[in-house]
């Protein structure tokens, strides 16, 4: 299913305009992402579903976004001011969509606790697929 999600971020990206920094970061140890602070940008849909105005995230990426595709806002920052997570600015009418710079899957298996961060993203993925498939 990453990968899925992974393929699905790209072509928005291209759709949306959105460019990216490819070599952001220095990848680190593939066995453990790294972990970090992230802070919610109040009013967000991320920050209504997780009911909280921050948390620790998990990364492995050598990329962040660059600059921000139309029709986006951002929704998520790491505490250097890099964009961790996007959504609609305008949601209505649209498919559900957000994109974060973590892996809200992998969060359990690599020890990270932030269950807000991690079950609404989740919980939410999982309900719009339902939705969208709910009448084929």
């Amino acid at each position: 299913m990453d990968s899925a999600i992974v393929i699905q971020r790209r072509m928005d990206r291209l759709r949306l305009r959105t460019t990216l920094d490819e070599y952001y970061r220095e990848i680190g140890a593939l066995i453990l992402d790294k972990q970090h602070p992230v802070n919610l940008v109040a009013g967000s849909q991320l920050a209504g579903m997780a009911g909280h105005t921050g948390g620790i995230v998990n990364s492995a990426h050598h990329q962040a976004i660059d600059r921000l595709g139309e029709g986006l806002r951002i929704n998520c920052r790491a505490e250097d001011g890099t964009i961790e997570g996007i959504e609609w600015e305008e949601p209505a009418g649209k498919p559900w969509m957000m994109a974060v710079q973590w892996h809200p899957e992998r969060m359990f298996t690599n020890g990270l606790r932030d269950e807000f961060l991690f079950r609404p993203v989740r919980d939410q993925f999982i309900n719009a697929i339902k939705s969208r498939y709910a009448d084929h």
